[in-house]
């Protein structure tokens, strides 16, 4: 039996060529993609540490009853940076497929303690099964009289 050695083309496999010749345009577009992507988590994560302490209103939501089928109580801890400020949040009710049937906007008046509880009764258009808080904020919007 005779061994058939076909030739390869030299172009093709790139006989005799050193190793940086063989070298391709992926590995420097890797990398180039590598340190781009380390720059955009390091920035966004930077962003998200000076949001965090813009913060100045928060709300944890403690505990909820439902009243009847059309009415929920949502009690809320509620932490104020400022409390010479008035600020608001926004309280939401849900249904068993956690879509919101209920919404209150919660007036924080000025002054009183940093940590407080409120207790926020929510109309509902279904029967709710649980209580969040949407958001908060110093900011008040013009509709709201406080």
């Amino acid at each position: 039996m005779t061994k058939n050695n076909p030739r390869r083309p030299a172009t093709r496999y790139a006989a005799g060529a050193s190793r940086g010749e063989q070298s391709t345009w992926s590995g420097k577009l890797l990398a180039i993609f590598m340190v781009v992507l380390l720059a955009v988590v390091i920035i966004a994560f930077a962003m998200f540490l000076r949001y965090r302490d813009q913060v100045e209103v928060t709300a944890t939501h403690r505990d909820h009853e439902r009243l009847d089928d059309h009415t929920l109580q949502v009690t809320l801890d509620i932490d104020r940076k400022h409390v010479d400020k008035p600020s608001y949040c926004i309280v939401t009710a849900k249904n068993y497929d956690m879509a919101e049937v209920g919404r209150r906007e919660l007036i924080i008046p000025p002054g009183g303690e940093r940590m407080s509880t409120y207790q926020v009764t929510i109309p509902t258009r279904d029967i709710a099964v649980a209580g969040d808080v949407y958001g908060c904020s110093t900011h008040m919007p013009s509709y709201m009289d406080y």
